[in-house]
């Protein structure tokens, strides 16, 4: 050893003297500081793999937790669209559309003095909602009825006034079918609803449906008929095609309920009806009478005929070439017949 190498290691005893401190803790051994150098790689390594560990939990958690949303669940009860003027309803015995009238007053009758007594006093009545044929009955869907044996009563003829074949042709399927009475046509209206409230309409809902609730003097409004509007005389001598009169509809979109063919009411015909009439609902004269309400006009009828206000009445036992019917149902009823 050197002088000065000596001097140092007095030096270092003399602190580790006045420290008191272990002289092997002071300068450590190899197996120490190999520790020491080893530990920080190992929390090193630790640490890491901790967070990966911790990573992957919270991981797995989050895919635990993921909420999917459920699809919106449709509504089991949809609503029906609320009822009004240009409802329509189809009748699945026969096709028929039929036209939907509201419920509430509406002016029956005239006052005009130029035209017919029975026809006034002009008087408010109160109808339930109904429905209404929006077309007269057709050829084809009487001979439906005919063919499934419920309607007995045949036309009275199978011609027209121009034509010898117009009943039972498939040319004339959809023009009214005429030369029918009363009671045959009562009895359709019995076999197009399977007995369910299907019937003629009375002479107040036959009126509702033509006139609306403005006192119009026609379906379409005031105007003066003519071959535009309506089948009336001087136009086609005949019959034509039901709704072929698209402008001359009513304001409920009924067509033909003037000219074409005279239809039949429920009612009974009685001339001084109106001074008695009752204001709600009514249904003609109680006291039997073998003649009955006709409506509308035909195509041999002149304009005054065809006032959606003018009554005229035939024999229950009547067939015409110029006479048909539609018919007509309560809302009430039909809801019960649909249930």
């Amino acid at each position: 050893m050197t002088k000065k190498g000596a001097l140092f290691l007095a030096i270092v005893l003399l602190l580790v003297l006045a420290c008191n401190c272990p002289l092997m803790g002071m300068l450590g051994t190899q197996e120490d500081d190999q520790s020491s150098l080893d530990e920080p790689a190992e929390a090193i390594e630790l640490a890491l793999t901790d967070e990966a560990y911790a990573t992957e939990v919270v991981s797995e958690e989050i895919v635990e937790e993921e909420v999917v949303p459920e699809p919106t669940a449709l509504p089991t009860d949809v609503p029906e669209p609320a009822l009004g003027i240009g409802s329509m309803y189809v009748r699945e015995k026969d096709g028929m559309e039929m036209m939907y009238v509201p419920a509430g007053p509406f002016i029956m009758g005239s006052n005009a003095e130029s035209y017919y007594e029975d026809e006034s006093p002009a008087h408010e009545v109160y109808l339930d909602a109904f429905w209404i044929d929006k077309y007269e009955v057709t050829n084809g869907q009487y001979q439906q009825c005919v063919e499934e044996g419920f309607c007995v009563i045949l036309p009275s003829s199978e011609a027209s006034r121009t034509r010898e074949q117009y009943f039972g042709n498939p040319d004339y399927a959809d023009f009214p079918v005429i030369y029918v009475e009363y009671y045959a046509a009562f009895d359709y209206c019995l076999w197009a609803s399977d007995r369910r409230g299907l019937m003629l309409p009375t002479e107040a809902q036959w009126e509702k449906a033509a006139r609306g609730t403005d006192e119009r003097l026609y379906p379409w409004g005031n105007a003066t008929p003519d071959c535009s509007l309506l089948n009336m005389a001087g136009c086609n001598e005949d019959t034509v095609a039901v709704g072929s009169y698209p402008g001359g509809a009513s304001p409920y979109g009924v067509m033909d309920m003037a000219g074409n063919v005279w239809e039949w009411t429920r009612d009974y015909y009685a001339e001084n009806f109106y001074s008695i009439s009752p204001l709600n609902n009514p249904e003609g004269p109680e006291e039997y009478s073998d003649m009955n309400v006709i409506r509308g006009g035909s195509w041999g009828e002149l304009e005054e005929d065809h006032r959606s206000v003018r009554r005229y009445a035939a024999y229950v036992g009547s067939t015409w070439y110029s006479l048909g019917f539609r018919c007509a149902i309560t809302e009430e009823s039909l809801a019960e017949w649909e249930q």
